[in-house]
């Protein structure tokens, strides 16, 4: 999947107060990667895709593909960074070319502030921005009180969108606000959440919809993440050359699909940059790679299948596991996508 959301913490009154010097850790986090990252941006502008860099870490979105979404200032309404994902690829032009018959879609709206709360007008307008996006007959054009970023945002989702829409199981909707404060959600913003959510049923009813809060700690969780570099994977038997730079090994589909798997759910993307191939989505070689998996005839896949090529910077054995360092799939990319 493209993104999906993290593991939601439990309910604010059973979880552990902020304290200032997380707050603080956090602020200086910023600071320092505002220096590094965004030295010339206002910090509005620099929080806005520290923020988006954070919610989208899963994803390792280069900062040319984080500007395709970042929409944030004046007349944005609202929102300041909408990204759409088809098969888990990003959608950057009108004319990218999308699988026939794609497995997933979902669309991605991120709004931030690094002071204050949650708000009711926040959510207010975000359930506007989403009439924008979502009611058809209104032509973009037409929507003149939102910048042309917006716009063409706009226009880049509908385009795509449509190019699948008879094809895709159903669209995830995925919202994410965001703040650098230590405010909790009151019953006013927890009711415009669950309006918000009601509204985008009401015009696509087969989407799966999402609406995450982060306050400062949510956000903190997030900084502490790092992108997992040395991966452990269970083997049923293998075998090694003498100098210990080649192995083959039999993998347990189920561990293959947790070695592609990050914490969030999301399928970790990095993994599989270095494949020449892009996913083909719904065509005959994974019909069959699925009709396998799903059916009856499961214990045959070890024959039917050519397996998984990695290539790693190290590797080592850890008892009937083996250890990697940052590795990449560089065959059998379509066997990742239909296992995971």
């Amino acid at each position: 999947m493209a993104l999906r959301t993290a593991a939601p913490l439990p309910p604010h009154h059973a979880e552990r107060p902020m304290s200032g010097i997380d707050k603080q850790a956090l602020d200086t986090h910023f600071d320092l990667w505002k220096k590094d990252r965004a030295p010339d941006e206002g910090e509005g502008a620099a929080f806005e895709l520290y923020v988006i860099g954070e919610v989208t870490k899963d994803l390792d979105l280069s900062d040319d593909e984080i500007d395709v979404g970042w929409i944030g200032g004046g007349d944005d309404g609202g929102v300041d960074g909408m990204y759409f994902f088809v098969d888990e690829s990003l959608v950057r032009e009108e004319d990218d070319q999308l699988p026939d018959k794609p497995q997933s879609a979902e669309l991605v709206l991120i709004q931030s502030k690094r002071s204050g709360g949650f708000s009711e007008l926040v959510l207010g307008k975000i359930t506007d921005f989403t009439r924008d996006i979502f009611e058809w007959n209104r032509a973009v054009d037409d929507l003149v009180h939102l910048n042309s970023p917006t716009r063409d945002c706009i226009t880049l989702f509908r385009t795509a969108y449509q190019k699948i829409l008879g094809f895709v199981p159903a669209l995830r909707v995925s919202v994410y606000c965001v703040t650098g404060s230590q405010s909790e959600p009151n019953h006013k913003v927890t009711a415009k959440v669950s309006a918000l959510k009601a509204y985008i049923l009401t015009m696509v009813s087969h989407a799966e919809v999402n609406i995450d809060l982060w306050d400062c700690r949510r956000l903190l969780k997030a900084v502490h993440t790092t992108p997992q570099e040395t991966f452990t994977v269970p083997t049923v038997n293998q075998f090694a050359t003498d100098d210990g730079r080649a192995v083959v090994c039999l993998v347990r589909v189920e561990d293959l699909a947790n070695f592609l798997g990050a914490e969030s759910g999301n399928q970790r993307r990095n993994l599989l940059e270095s494949n020449v191939r892009a996913y083909q989505g719904d065509v005959q070689v994974n019909k069959d790679i699925r009709r396998t998996l799903d059916g009856d005839r499961g214990q045959d896949f070890w024959w039917f299948n050519n397996g998984v090529t990695i290539v790693a910077d190290s590797v080592s054995w850890a008892g009937n596991n083996v250890v990697m360092e940052r590795p990449q799939v560089v065959n059998g990319l379509q066997t990742c996508h239909e296992v995971f």
